[in-house]
């Protein structure tokens, strides 16, 4: 998996943590405008935007992906969601 640093302060919109980086799975190039991501903080669905921060993908976007990329993001997503419940319960 290549690993590609996000420009400047970027932020998770929901959960605010800071976004050091994103992974490209399949070892693509830096990110462009439109490409989805995933807060592995919040699971929180995000879109870059052109300045290459991100925002919350609305409802309609998420319903309108491709259905490859949505059950990769359900899969992905109920991974965090599953960490951090487990962290919350103490189970590490």
């Amino acid at each position: 998996m290549k690993t590609i640093y996000t420009h400047g302060d970027a932020r998770c919109p929901k959960c605010k943590v800071k976004l050091t980086a994103a992974s490209d799975p399949a070892g693509g190039g830096t990110p462009s405008a439109g490409d989805v991501s995933l807060c592995v903080y919040c699971a929180a669905i995000l879109v870059f935007n052109p300045e290459l921060t991100m925002r919350l993908m609305s409802p309609e976007e998420i319903n309108g992906l491709e259905p490859v990329v949505a059950d990769k993001l359900a899969l992905y997503a109920g991974m965090v969601l599953l960490r951090l419940q487990r962290e919350q319960d103490g189970k590490h």
